[in-house]
Parts: structure tokens; sequence; C-alpha cells
């Protein structure tokens, strides 16, 4: 059985109890200041206040667990610190565009540039919206984005390691209507769990051009075919959760540990038969 720690994220605990393999996994959540990490097979950071706390167990890095380096977790947190370095480079077409004039066609969207499940984020339909949104379009924590059409919405979760894809699982959001914004209010209609596309080895290089090394999860749509990023998220998406048995399996793959533990196994069986 594998020992695995978990950081800290309480909304996460009862997802984990319903899917994660208790024949295989014997695991536990909690704040990773305190712990021993040598008392586990893996810890898998959950957000990024786990990554502060673990960057203090850097001997452990890429043997007990992988976390990205703090220079990534900050230009992916940014959302429009990561768009305007995309758009700069070759993945501009990945990139929906800045709204940069008054004069560009409604509608878009108002992003906060550090937020999560898109709680501070505005369809801005026209000008009425705009008034109603006056002071969050004058603030610096805001920036607009043309808006991309549609009802479906899609996450890839990725681990990271070397440049290299170790584990890859994308999820189909179903939205109520092309108009809403998931997470603000807006729940998903349906779910699905795709099989792996082409769309994925684009992501891969992006985020191997990058640097990023550990878990992530992308939020993308598409438009005619092609996919638009939303956001690159650096830390574990919750619809990861439902597949964390083969995510932990990916994990200590990646680490080398399940080459160790059969080694191991094979090892103690050689002893006892020599006795």
């Amino acid at each position: 059985m594998w020992h695995v720690r978990f950081g800290k994220q309480d909304d996460r605990i009862r997802e984990l109890a319903t899917h994660i393999d208790r024949d295989r996994f014997d695991w536990q959540v909690g704040e990773l200041r305190a712990t021993d990490i040598s008392g586990f097979d893996c810890v898998v950071p959950l957000d990024l206040p786990d990554y502060d706390v673990i960057r203090w167990n850097e001997g452990h890095w890429g043997k007990k667990f992988w976390s990205p380096h703090p220079d990534h977790v900050r230009l992916c947190d940014d959302k429009l610190a990561l768009n305007r370095l995309l758009l700069d480079g070759e993945f501009a077409a990945l990139v929906p565009p800045l709204r940069e004039t008054d004069s560009d066609p409604f509608p878009y969207v108002l992003k906060k540039r550090r937020d999560e499940w898109g709680r501070h984020s505005h369809l801005i339909r026209d000008r009425e919206d705009e008034r109603m949104a006056a002071e969050l379009l004058t603030s610096p924590d805001y920036f607009r984005q043309a808006y991309v059409p549609g009802h479906e919405e899609y996450a890839v979760h990725v681990l990271m390691v070397d440049n290299s894809v170790r584990y890859a699982q994308t999820v189909k959001y179903d939205m109520a209507s092309a108009g809403c914004i998931k997470g603000q209010g807006a729940v998903p209609q349906s779910i699905a769990y795709l099989p792996a596309d082409d769309h994925l080895a684009v992501f891969a290089r992006l985020l191997a051009t990058i640097g990023y090394s550990g878990t992530c999860c992308i939020d993308y749509k598409m438009d005619n075919g092609q996919p638009m990023l939303m956001e690159i998220n650096p830390r574990v998406g919750a619809s990861l959760i439902p597949d964390i048995n083969r995510y932990l399996e990916a994990y200590l793959r990646s680490l080398g540990l399940s080459q160790k533990r059969v080694w191991n196994v094979l090892r103690q069986v050689l002893k006892t038969r020599r006795k």
C-alpha cells in the first residue's frame, strides 16, 4: 500500500474519500508545514499555499513530490501576464485577443488578474454592463479579453516532468447556455471525461516552452476547431479528483517509486528464498 499525503484543501476531502482506492492508497489530507515528508511515499500539493510550504523540502523534490518553480506559479497565476507573454510568441493563436480599446466589439470578458473558479469574471455585453462595472474597469487588478462563444468548455489536467507529459485527462463541461462563465454561479449541466486528443500536444509544447514542471489545469474553449486558452491554473484542478487513482499511479511512476517498490518486493522475495 502506498502512503500519500495531500496538501490542505478542505473542499477536496469528501471528493477524495469518494474516489480514492483505499486498498492501494493510505492517504491523509492536511497542512504540510509540520509534515515529515520522509514518512510518505509521495506528497501531492493541492493549492498554491502548499507550494510555499513544500519549498522548504527541496531535497525531496523529484523524489517525494513535484512542484512548479515559483516564477512559473506567479506567471500562470497572473492571467494578464501569461496572456501578454503568449500573445508575443509562437502561441499567440491560442489566446483570445485582449480588448485594448473601447471601439473593440462586444461582448467581452472582464477578468481579475488573480482569481479562482471564475469568481470575479464578468461577461460584458453592452454599454449598460460597462456602466455597472465601471469601478472594476478602471482597476489595475482587472483586464478585458475577447469572449469566445459556445456552451462547451474544456479542461486538460496535466502532470509535466522533464518537458514530457506523465499524466493527462481532458474534461468537457456542457454549460446551460453560451453566455455564462463556468464557476461564477454557473454549474455545468454535464461533465464528460474524454480520451487524449491532438490539442494535448499543443498544450504540452506550450508548457515545455515555459519550463513548467508539476501539475496544472488548462482551461480552454474551442473556436472553429482551434483551442482558445482561458487560463492555466498552476495546481490540481477540481475535475481531476474523480480520476485520482490513475493520477496517483502516474505520479508515483514519474517519481520512479513504482519501479523501486517492485524491486524492493523482488529483493525481499529473493532474500526469503535464500533463507
